[in-house]
Formats: C-alpha cells, sequence, structure tokens
C-alpha cells in the first residue's frame, strides 16, 4: 500500500505544476516535510481533509476511497 504523503506527491506532481514559493504547512504534522506543499495545495482544493484532530498522518494507509477520491 502507498503511504497518505507519498500518494499526495504522486496526485499533485500528476495534476499540478511544481512552485518554488514556500508554502505554509496546513497540518502540524506536515511542516518541514518535502512534501508538505503537495498536501498543502491538495487541501486548498479539499481533495484532503485530515484527521478528527486536524493531523494529516502521512504513515497512515490508504483506503480505496481516498485513493479514488485523489485520483
Amino acid at each position: 500500500m502507498l503511504s497518505l504523503g507519498l500518494t499526495a506527491v504522486l496526485a499533485v506532481t500528476a495534476v499540478f505544476t511544481a512552485s518554488t514559493a514556500a508554502h505554509a504547512a496546513t497540518f502540524a504534522d506536515t511542516e518541514g516535510a518535502g512534501y508538505a506543499a503537495a498536501v498543502d495545495a491538495l487541501a486548498e482544493r479539499g481533495v484532503v481533509t485530515g484527521d478528527r484532530n486536524g493531523a494529516f498522518d502521512p504513515d497512515r494507509n490508504l483506503t480505496r476511497g481516498q485513493m479514488a477520491t485523489m485520483l
């Protein structure tokens, strides 16, 4: 299974062009991560929302439904 962080990077790379601008982390648990900008872009578009506590939890495995949403 792909991790949530890796899938976010793949989804954004496939859909959006890379940006060199600095992004503020939407989720506290993605700050400083290489995929933080990708996760932020997906969150801004409503593709990812995080868990009940507002964390992204990038090490969590994706469900099929979550993967379908990202694609």
